[in-house]
């Protein structure tokens, strides 16, 4: 007997065809889905497994050889402390003062420097004050005073030795002003200004205060200059020097005088020729010669056990 099906039952009927139909293709559809992230997580799985297996850096080995290393080179610079910071070096002691105080330093130091200069027979300006004019007619602030002190130290000490070389003239001093903050532009420096500024290591392992001197005299007087600052208890680095010579014609070739420089024993210089310098005698030259006073730390005194460790 054959059951016919009113409208109403065709739409459940195929509703419910539709339902399963669906059914079927989203559960194909998951199970694929699924089966894909499965495959990507299995993956992450077998990288995580490779890479934990992997030796890591740096590995221990490596870190005990970065440590043995960072020893030595500490021994090493603790090692150089008697020559970059002997005992007649006085730049550590240089402590921030009063104003008055300073002027009162700064005062002698160029009264002295003044007669020496006499006394060699070298010539300066008149008023000459060695780099520090500005403080002939004002006061610095006290917080400057700790810079200024070390500079005026350096100057001391290199004006001193240059004098003790016999120039003919000492033209200029030219320092960093540190109490002028930031660096100025070229245009707008002060006649003692030079356009540097003092640089401080990240470790605070030195610092280095930037000094130029302008001179006349002969090429002796530069080599002899050059030869004595090794020998002060004072670290001076040589950054540039500048050799003008002050004849409207230059000398011809032929003209230039030569000279030996001669070291070690007889039989060594017989052995091997010396190095030949050409010099140009006693023809007057204007030298200019930057340098940076270098006030040298040391490691034992700044590296906190937290440093070490780093």
């Amino acid at each position: 007997m054959k059951t016919k099906l009113n409208t109403f039952e065709w739409i459940i009927v195929s509703l419910m065809g539709v339902i399963f139909v669906a059914g079927i293709t989203g559960a194909v559809l998951i199970t694929g889905e699924v089966q894909e992230k499965k495959t990507e997580l299995d993956n992450h799985q077998r990288t995580l497994i490779t890479i934990s297996g992997r030796a890591h850096y740096p590995s221990e080995e490596n870190m005990n050889i970065l440590t043995e290393s960072s020893k030595r080179l500490e021994g090493f610079l603790i090692s150089l402390k008697p020559i970059l910071l002997p005992s007649g070096n006085r730049t550590a002691e240089i402590k921030e003062i009063e104003s008055v105080e300073f002027k009162e330093q700064l005062s002698k130091s160029v009264d002295d420097l003044r007669a020496l200069a006499k006394a060699k027979s070298v010539s300066i300006p008149a008023e000459f004050y060695f780099g520090f004019s500005r403080y002939q007619k004002q006061n610095p602030k006290k917080k400057d005073t700790l810079v200024l002190g070390k500079q005026l130290l350096g100057v001391e000490k290199l004006v001193a030795l240059l004098i003790a070389c016999a120039p003919q003239k000492i033209e200029s001093i030219g320092r960093s002003f540190e109490e002028e903050g930031e660096l100025k532009k070229a245009g707008s420096l002060e006649p003692e200004q030079i356009k540097f500024s003092s640089f401080h290591h990240s470790e605070q392992i030195y610092t280095t205060y930037p000094l130029e001197v302008e001179f006349i005299g002969v090429t002796a007087t530069l080599q002899q200059f050059l030869n004595e600052m090794n020998k002060l208890p004072y670290l001076y680095v040589v950054r540039s020097c500048y050799a003008t010579s002050l004849k409207p014609v230059p000398s011809r070739l032929d003209e230039l005088q030569r000279q030996f420089v001669t070291t070690g024993t007889a039989a060594a210089q017989a052995t091997k020729a010396p190095p030949l310098v050409p010099v140009l005698g006693e023809e007057k030259i204007k030298f200019k010669v930057r340098v940076d006073f270098i006030e040298w730390h040391g490691v034992s005194e700044i590296t906190t056990p937290a440093e070490k460790k780093k």
